[in-house]
């Protein structure tokens, strides 16, 4: 028996030439097909079309995150559908230019021994091993070439249908038959779901320490891309069992949140594929990001199980680094993006681009519900009562008529001052009921003054918090106009001096947040409490208000007799607003550790604003920068206080 000799390809009697003449649009059709890549000299030409991109991209985006401020979903698809738009706009612009670069009229010969290229420039001649594919479509006959490059020939071009037949058989028959290149390849066997799955799962890891090897690992399939998405919504799924226990309850309602980002991701691949003009490495995309996100979501859920304590140490550090993974996975996702679409290096902005405005504002922006496995409805029932009477206290009708009780009784209790001898009255007011922070810290000043300044009977609190409606009255422009205005009545205006605490959230307007949920206080400005404490004619203030952009409050309301101290400039945040702390970052540094270490309250401004200093550069926070101005006759009454000296 003698061994069959492989078929040779068909001995072309003659060659076969087409005249080719291309349209612009044909010349389109070509360039996308091919995915052709951006020569050096169209690049400068585009370069201003993509600048022209981001800038009316970040322009359309302050309104979307706007919008989604209070509408979540329109406010991100209207980013994304904006930016999509632009995109597509840009890399129509860039295959226009090289098409109407493209040389519009050559000749195609084929023979046994490849193809024959002449056009207006030269001739070329190509081996069969050169030629990847035929593909003949409804007006016109495509010739993929290796690396990227495609021949477009419309079918007009040939005298008629057998020409045309004849012409691609001969390509198809020459293909078929063509003696490989050693220089090519062999496609690998693939491989069993199982250990593509384990192969995709180590290029996830890879991808994490940015390991340039990740790419080989890939194993891109609807399969894998399917099971991955299930494997990232079984991650979230185990940690909300850790943390419930077997005793929860499974909640079908969170289901759409699990799958939200799954859409964005492919949005992502596909729109930067089609910016390659490589829109079969699109699941190539898809499923690298998607194994690296699984990987990003087992170490939050780990971050998700640190001890509380551990992040109220952390302070505002911990909101950096909950959010660090976050930042670091879009890292990756942009390289991921361009090594699986091979995006070119001037193209690349745009793979960051569309990371940002297709992945991250889309998950960053949109609220999220609550997770697959939740408290059991015994649970989360008294969990939930417990909240609904926090934040349903203040509706209740006995609070309306019990606030002038409290308001009387708060007056009732401060006693008239001494004649002959200086003493300090305090007032502390905390403004916004949302966050316990601010209730703490009145507690712990009218304590600290207590002990300390001997304000017993000379103090006052008013404070907006649900938990605190039955035991001090709300703080409000009114109460606090009534409880100056007693004050007021009870001191020695010529020898006496008030200080006025006031702590909460403050706006770049200088307005101090008076918010109590479902009330609508009046805000409160410096103009307006100047105008509460003159109308009163208490002559010596201390005014100590802690919120961001306090220090507006200086100029309208600092002279001599009135000492004015911030928490933060003018123009400048100050820091440590959480719900879970015990003081604000000036609220600590002031009262509970420099007015521990001495009695005098400029000595203890000038400790605090050094600590303060110390601890924002520590946590790479922006310096709030403590304000303090006038008072020049107020401190010296001061001075004459036993308890208000220095030791």
């Amino acid at each position: 028996m003698t061994e069959s000799t492989p078929a040779q390809p068909p001995l072309f009697s003659a060659e076969l030439a087409v005249e080719v003449d291309t349209s612009l649009d044909e010349r389109l059709l070509a360039l996308r097909a091919s995915g052709a890549k951006l020569k050096p000299g169209v690049r400068a030409m585009l370069g201003w079309r993509y600048w022209l991109v981001i800038a009316i991209t970040c322009a359309m985006s302050w309104g979307g995150v706007e919008l989604a401020q209070s509408h979540p979903l329109p406010g991100v698809l209207l980013i994304a559908f904006v930016f999509l738009g632009l995109v597509l706009w840009a890399q129509r612009q860039r295959f226009v230019l090289l098409a109407r670069g493209a040389i519009a009229q050559y000749r195609v010969g084929v023979s046994s021994e490849g193809l024959r290229i002449s056009s207006e420039i030269g001739e070329s001649r190509l081996g069969w091993n050169a030629v990847s594919a035929v593909e003949s479509r409804s007006d016109a006959t495509l010739i993929f070439l290796r690396g990227y490059q495609c021949l477009l020939i419309p079918h007009r071009c040939f005298a008629d249908d057998d020409a045309h037949r004849t012409f691609v058989t001969q390509i198809e028959a020459a293909l078929m038959h063509r003696i490989p290149d050693a220089r090519v390849e062999a496609i690998a066997s693939p491989d069993s779901f199982g250990a593509a799955l384990w192969s995709n799962l180590l290029t996830g890891l890879l991808w994490l320490g940015m390991r340039t090897r990740a790419m080989q690992c890939l194993r891109p399939s609807v399969p894998q891309l399917i099971a991955l998405t299930l494997l990232g919504i079984a991650i979230g799924l185990s940690g909300d069992l850790l943390r419930f226990g077997w005793g929860g309850q499974f909640n079908a309602y969170a289901l759409p949140t699990a799958l939200y980002g799954v859409p964005w991701l492919l949005l992502c691949a596909w729109a930067t594929a089609r910016l390659a003009g490589n829109e079969k490495h699109t699941l190539h995309a898809a499923v690298g990001m998607q194994v690296m996100w699984c990987w990003l979501g087992v170490l939050m859920q780990i971050m998700s199980f640190l001890p509380a304590s551990w992040w109220r140490i952390a302070g505002e550090w911990g909101t950096l680094i909950w959010w660090l993974p976050f930042a670091y996975g879009m890292v990756i996702s942009v390289l991921i993006l361009i090594r699986a679409t091979g995006l070119p290096a001037e193209q690349r902005v745009g793979a960051l681009l569309i990371v940002i405005y297709l992945l991250a504002l889309p998950l960053g922006l949109t609220p999220r519900s609550q997770g697959l496995w939740v408290a059991s409805e015994e649970t989360s029932s008294a969990a939930s009562a417990a909240q609904r009477e926090r934040w349903e206290a203040p509706t209740r009708e006995a609070i309306l008529y019990s606030q002038p009780r409290l308001l009387a009784e708060t007056l009732n209790r401060i006693k008239p001052g001494l004649p002959g001898k200086p003493e300090l009255f305090l007032l502390a007011l905390g403004g916004h009921g949302n966050q316990d922070v601010f209730m703490r810290e009145v507690k712990s000043v009218e304590q600290l003054f207590a002990q300390r300044f001997g304000t017993a009977g000379h103090s006052a609190v008013l404070l907006n918090n649900p938990a605190t409606l039955n035991e001090y009255p709300l703080a409000s422009v009114t109460s606090l106009k009534q409880v100056v205005q007693g004050m007021a009545q009870r001191m020695n205006r010529d020898e006496d001096v008030l200080f006025l605490f006031m702590t909460s959230h403050g706006g770049d307007d200088y307005r101090f947040d008076l918010s109590m949920w479902p009330f609508k206080f009046d805000d409160l400005t410096p103009q307006r409490l100047k105008a509460v404490l003159d109308k009163a004619g208490i002559r010596h203030r201390v005014v100590v208000v802690s919120s961001c952009y306090s220090g507006g409050f200086v100029p309208p309301l600092a002279d001599a007799e009135t000492w004015v101290m911030t928490a933060a400039r003018a123009d400048r945040n100050s820091h440590g607003c959480s719900h879970e702390a015990d003081w604000t970052f000036f609220g600590r540094a002031y009262f509970n550790e420099a007015l521990r270490q001495t009695k005098s309250f400029e000595q203890a401004f000038d400790i605090a604003k050094k600590s303060i200093a110390e601890r924002e550069k520590s946590e790479a926070l922006t310096p709030s920068e403590p304000q303090t101005g006038g008072g020049e006759a107020v401190k010296r009454i001061l001075d004459k206080m036993p308890r208000a000296s220095t030791g």
